[in-house]
């Protein structure tokens, strides 16, 4: 039998830990950024490098019970770029895919999406690419992860990797510290009105933010965020060992039996 694996703790950084260079946020919809990324964008905005965040959705789908179309895909733009203001990015990539369908579009080097991120990746040329995690439940999110890998192949200079949370939580290797910064990322999230009308997305957001602080000791370590930074060449690798697990998990999902 082969000897089990035991775990290290995560290091806990503060959120300047990481910004040694340029960052570029995949976010598979507005909002997402904030949701799993603020204290990643805030860190580097805050130690003076340059940020550039690419929406690959119109976001035009919203929720359940909310209007769609272009008018409502406007709205959900226009409450990004106060996000945005509020975190201190300025610079804002809307690529305007249909919301929903990004799986469609993940599905080779020669897509719509991975071309058009491959040009804003050539032409930024970021030290480092935050990507949603392949663990992700929702298709979108998943879909963004490997529009994203699928985009950085055959660049010449390949950026740093690193995978972030949104809607599902994933094995991480470190943790940022919010404290201090969750108010400023729940004004962030307060741009976004059209989606907290129908769910309490900012109670959930903080819900997990302390949650990820369980391993904590300190008492002042009020808020985390949880993150994998991806060894240099190692993300395809990543993401297929994460399908494998996801797999091996839905084949043993318990049936609820019939009523």
């Amino acid at each position: 039998m082969r000897e089990p694996h035991y775990r290290s703790w995560e290091p806990l950084l503060p959120p300047t830990a990481l910004a040694t260079g340029s960052l570029l946020v995949v976010a598979p919809h507005p909002d997402d950024e904030v949701i799993g990324a603020a204290g990643l964008i805030m860190g580097h905005v805050d130690a003076g490098r340059p940020v550039t965040l690419v929406v690959l959705s119109d976001g035009s789908q919203g929720v359940p019970g909310s209007p769609s179309g272009p008018d409502y895909a406007r709205l959900r733009q226009d409450e990004c770029r106060a996000a945005a203001r509020e975190l201190g990015v300025s610079d804002l990539r809307f690529l305007d895919l249909p919301d929903g369908g990004l799986r469609e579009l993940a599905g080779g080097q020669d897509s719509e999406a991975v071309r058009r991120l491959r040009a804003i990746l050539k032409e930024v040329e970021p030290d480092r690419v935050a990507l949603p995690s392949p663990f992700e439940l929702h298709p979108d999110h998943k879909a963004a992860c490997l529009i994203g890998e699928l985009a950085l192949v055959g660049l010449e200079s390949a950026p740093a990797l690193i995978a972030y949370e949104v809607g599902s939580l994933m094995p991480i290797n470190l943790l940022l510290d919010l404290s201090g910064h969750e108010e400023r990322k729940l004004r962030a999230l307060a741009c976004y009105a059209s989606q907290i009308e129908h769910h309490d997305i900012p109670g959930k957001v903080e819900a997990r933010d302390r949650a990820r602080t369980a391993n904590v000791p300190m008492a002042e370590i009020s808020h985390c965020e949880g993150y994998l930074v991806v060894a240099p060449g190692r993300f395809p690798e990543y993401r297929r060992t994460a399908d494998e697990l996801c797999r091996l998990i839905d084949s043993m999902t318990p049936r609820p039996p019939h009523v």
